[in-house]
């Protein structure tokens, strides 16, 4: 049985018209997905802030050094690399006005600095850290999508418009939100932070899920609960008066509050100093608060007031620091519980005797200059003749 030729026409014409549609589309959406894929690649400039910093750009090394004319900032393309030493920092500034501050003996490679050639706009930027610590700052876009991934060790790392902290050392890699939102994926895991979180995750031959999230809050003070007796911290006299009795130092539980007490009797009227100190050693330039925090009670105070030069006092805490300015400062604060013979008070305060006192202190306050840059060391003593104070829950906590 023979078709109509008519049939077969329309056939070949229905056939044709289809194939002619699914080319359209093909066509249509090949030019949608260029659009939407097709970019170009972005930039970033770098300046040392501190020091000498290394760059690396396409194989060449280039140095770029704080305080020059000629060559204090330098452009920086996909590939290339940034590296500070023990005495420098450097300020990355990208294309779309994030910024990255990089801190001493730490490295950042810029993988992907992307941005889109049509709409809708969007931009990319990934970068390596391979050491050190970073402050990212991801600049808002109002009507771009912007995608900033940070990559450490094992771990990936995206974040939203805000201000974050990356730390990789040794021991892994951690992550704290000041202000934004970020997503942690490592070993088929993820964690979500938000403002005031951070999370660690622990380095490994493979990669390791992320740990808990905690508060961003960072604490300095090692034991300074006493929980592990007087570990992590020295004690001793100094300044005692020949022939008088030395203090002691020993500690006591009371109601689950572990603390340590400061003693001393006998000492017809000489002077001695029993403290406690603990090395710090810690920057604390990225942090906006350092907060300074213990309880105290003054059960016996022999000589009034901070004694004849305001330096005597039955607890007195000092913070050894280095300023912004680069040089050495010591913040101290006396407190009292009688001053029946008027003796000088200078940065020393009052407070109730035999009763538990609690303290807080920011050293970031406006009234702390130079601001700290360092915290070197921090000790809390008792001074004078005779005394009988305690100390707990000594904290110096940055955030």
């Amino acid at each position: 049985m023979r078709k109509r030729p008519e049939a077969v026409a329309w056939l070949v014409i229905w056939i044709s018209f289809g194939v002619f549609l699914v080319s359209c589309a093909t066509l249509v959406g090949g030019v949608v997905w260029y659009k939407g894929t097709a970019s170009e690649m972005g930039w970033a400039t770098v300046r040392a802030v501190q020091g000498t910093v290394l760059t690396q750009q396409h194989g060449r090394e280039i140095a770029v050094t704080a305080g020059t004319t000629d060559r204090e900032t330098a452009e920086l393309r996909e590939g290339d690399s940034v590296t500070t030493d023990n005495t420098s920092r450097a300020l990355i500034t990208f294309f779309d006005n994030s910024t990255l501050t990089v801190w001493p003996a730490s490295k950042i490679t810029l993988d992907s600095l992307r941005e889109s050639r049509f709409l809708p706009r969007w931009t990319t930027i990934q970068v390596t850290q391979t050491k050190g610590k970073t402050r990212v700052g991801v600049a808002p876009s109002i009507n771009t999508q912007s995608n900033f991934f940070v990559r450490s060790l094992q771990s990936f790392f995206t974040l939203n418009d805000g201000s974050y902290s990356v730390e990789t050392g040794d021991s892994g890699v951690e992550i704290a939100v000041r202000d934004g939102r970020a997503r942690i994926e490592s070993a088929g895991a993820a964690a979500d932070l938000t403002t005031g979180q951070r999370v660690a995750v622990p380095a490994g031959k493979t990669a390791q899920p992320p740990g808990p999230v905690l508060s961003s809050a960072k604490e300095l003070v090692r034991n300074g609960d006493f929980a592990q007796g007087l570990g992590g911290w020295e004690w001793g006299n100094v300044d005692v008066a020949e022939g008088s009795p030395s203090g002691h130092a020993s500690l006591s539980s009371e109601a689950e509050n572990v603390s340590l007490v400061f003693d001393r009797a006998g000492s017809n009227g000489a002077h001695a100093e029993t403290r406690i100190v603990q090395t710090i050693d810690r920057d604390v330039s990225d942090f906006l608060s350092v907060r300074l925090s213990f309880r105290m009670r003054i059960t016996t105070q022999s000589l009034s007031g901070g004694g004849f030069f305001a330096s005597e006092y039955p607890v007195m805490v000092q913070v050894r620091y280095r300023g912004v300015d680069g040089g050495d400062w010591t913040w101290l604060h006396g407190f009292y519980a009688q001053n029946t013979d008027g003796n000088p008070v200078a940065n020393g305060e009052k407070v109730e005797q035999d009763r538990w006192v609690q303290f807080s202190k920011d050293l970031m306050d406006l009234d702390v200059s130079p601001r700290p840059a360092q915290i070197v060391w921090i000790k809390i003593s008792a001074a004078g003749h005779d005394y009988r104070s305690e100390v707990s829950q000594i904290s110096l906590s940055g955030e």
